[in-house]
């Protein structure tokens, strides 16, 4: 793994978080994995924003999911 120490984690728009993983396997299926939703709750349609944080010093990469059910 390149980057080993690398993490994602997932907000809502208003901020809450609602997926974290450490390291990240490229395996989020969209449901809630982590914060104020049920664990494994599908999330609704919807504009979800992303930090991801490489663990190397970096600035972390950030943005946008549209997740449309």
């Amino acid at each position: 793994m390149e980057y080993p120490n690398h993490s994602l984690k997932v907000y809502t728009r208003w901020g809450a978080l609602i997926f974290e993983a450490a390291p990240y396997l490229n395996d989020w299926n969209g449901t809630a994995g982590n914060g104020v939703l049920p664990l494994g709750e599908e999330l609704p349609t919807g504009t979800y924003y992303y930090i991801f944080d490489l663990g190397n010093g970096a600035d972390p990469l950030t943005g946008y999911i549209y997740l449309n059910r």
